[in-house]
């Protein structure tokens, strides 16, 4: 099953609009993760969208930076009603922190959540020898 099939049948299952975000855990220079990056590309679906009753966040991360939920979860709510949160597998750290900020989050019994620690990821930090890229 391709992807647009996939999420066309959870929207008419859910009876809402989904939007994807995913990041990589992957070490290397495929590591992605929570950014301010993603503000305006959101925007722009929800743009498309419009105002709807129900939107689910499909989401897996494996966290970054701690500003982003709050931003991001308080776009989202301008465009809907219900705010919901899918977690197939993992929303650790900043990504738990948007799944806390949803009217709902459904999980199933591989979903994860995880605590939050900030403080772990900043420039005064030494620099980790395993990810010269993260602090």
């Amino acid at each position: 099953m391709d992807k647009k099939s996939l999420i066309e049948q959870i929207e008419k299952a859910r009876n809402s609009r989904v939007i994807t975000y995913l990041t990589s855990d992957r070490p290397g220079p495929v590591n992605a993760r929570v950014a301010m990056d993603i503000i305006p590309l959101i925007s722009k679906q929800l743009q498309a969208i419009g105002k709807t009753d129900n939107i689910d966040l499909f989401l897996y991360s494996a966290g970054g930076d701690t500003m982003v939920p709050w931003r991001l979860v308080s776009m989202i709510r301008e465009y809907c009603d219900k705010f919901s949160v899918l977690v197939p597998y993992k929303a650790h750290s900043a990504a738990t922190m948007i799944a806390l900020g949803a009217d709902e989050i459904v999980m199933s019994d591989l979903s994860e959540l995880s605590p939050i620690d900030p403080s772990t990821a900043n420039v005064f930090n030494p620099q980790d020898p395993q990810n010269p890229q993260g602090r």
